[in-house]
């Protein structure tokens, strides 16, 4: 039987599983997930950047040869491989938006980078993505649901300084997309942008993100996304900011004076599982204290969906703070065993029904009550 506590994480793991089989090479001529360093076969089918006239040398602007690149069909564009090389660019960085993949030769090796002081990316209120994988950003008349596969795998997307204004990765993918052993890294408005209508699902698996305001930048609900080892260290104002999507975390590494995760929708879905929160200078490591009002919903009428299980926090003075109809609770710093901030489903009509572990507390009032072992 499958136990209650287990039940969350499994739905969103499963999902993640999907979608990495969906994006996998078995699929046909796409990128090659679980490989730190690879070099295709020449019948793969793959386009080689090099053929476009790219010099990947870390000296020449290749941003005119990567747009010289038209694709038979826009929406079903293909692989692109990158061998080991430094792609100095000084705009956008957008070859398609539908079955698109960037597959570099190693994370390390592979280097997109944006050039300092580009035009354009000057203003922190006007963002812009350096990478994008749909054309409008941030319009919110622009919508696609059918992004399907677009992914990257083994490569750095790296934002030079005197770019306040730049998004490293303006991601949209629907049912299959993944970014996997990706670093991203430098100074800007957000590392990952998840802004553009609609994401998901998708599994971002291996991931680091380095500096920036914010390291995650949620602002669309719709589908879900799904992360499992993604580290975040040095963002000025949010590990990730979440207003309105469902998000999954296993394995979430936040090393951050700032909240690793402040979320605004009291009908978001936010788990996060076997994860370490550390470097806060106080506050709460997860802040969802302050709700976003619409027409539909405010913080009075609903509590977020917040489900943590063994998650460590250090320096920080709550691991977790939110409001549940106008009240605010908190949970202090360290170690959670397991929290659910809303009442759990059941499938019996008992708790006496449902055999439960030591070492897990029953539900009471919605909130999981710790109890000892033994």
């Amino acid at each position: 039987m499958t136990k209650k506590r287990d039940l969350i994480w499994r739905w969103a793991w499963c999902g993640g599983l999907a979608l990495w089989a969906w994006s996998s090479p078995l699929m046909g001529q796409e990128g090659l997930a679980g490989i730190s360093n690879y070099v295709p076969p020449e019948e793969s089918g793959w386009i080689n950047v090099k053929t476009l006239g790219v010099k990947g040398d870390g000296v020449t602007d290749d941003t005119e040869a990567f747009r010289s690149f038209k694709p038979a069909n826009i929406h079903s564009v293909g692989t692109f491989y990158f061998p080991n090389g430094t792609y100095l660019l000084s705009d956008t960085l957008y070859l398609g938006n539908k079955r698109l993949i960037l597959q570099g030769e190693s994370r390390d090796g592979v280097v997109l980078k944006l050039k300092a002081n580009s035009p354009g990316f000057g203003d922190v209120k006007k963002p812009k993505p350096f990478v994008s994988t749909h054309g409008p950003f941030m319009d919110p008349k622009s919508a696609m649901g059918q992004a399907f596969k677009n992914s990257f795998y083994n490569m750095t997307i790296e934002v030079g300084a005197g770019n306040p204004g730049a998004v490293a990765l303006n991601y949209l993918a629907n049912n299959q997309g993944t970014i996997e052993n990706v670093t991203f890294k430098g100074q800007g408005k957000a590392g990952l942008g998840l802004v553009t209508n609609w994401p998901g699902p998708s599994l971002i698996r291996n991931v680091l993100i380095e500096g920036f305001d914010i390291g995650v930048w949620s602002l669309i609900g719709q589908y879900s996304m799904t992360f499992e080892n993604l580290t975040l260290r040095g963002q000025k104002e949010f590990g990730i900011f979440n207003r309105g999507q469902a998000l999954f975390f296993r394995g979430l590494k936040s090393e951050n004076s700032v909240p690793a995760i402040r979320n605004t929708t009291p009908v978001t879905n936010v788990v996060v599982i076997d994860s370490e929160l550390s470097g806060g200078s106080g506050g709460a490591a997860i802040d969802s204290t302050e709700m976003s009002k619409s027409d539909r919903y405010t913080f009075q009428q609903l509590a977020p969906g917040l489900f943590l299980r063994n998650v460590r926090t250090s320096g920080y003075a709550q691991a977790l703070a939110f409001n549940a109809k106008g009240k605010t609770e908190q949970l202090p710093g360290g170690v959670v065993e397991e929290f659910s901030s809303t009442e759990a489903a059941r499938l019996f009509s008992t708790v006496s029904d449902l055999p439960e572990p030591a070492s897990r507390g029953r539900s009471r009032g919605g909130l999981l009550v710790r109890r000892p072992l033994g």
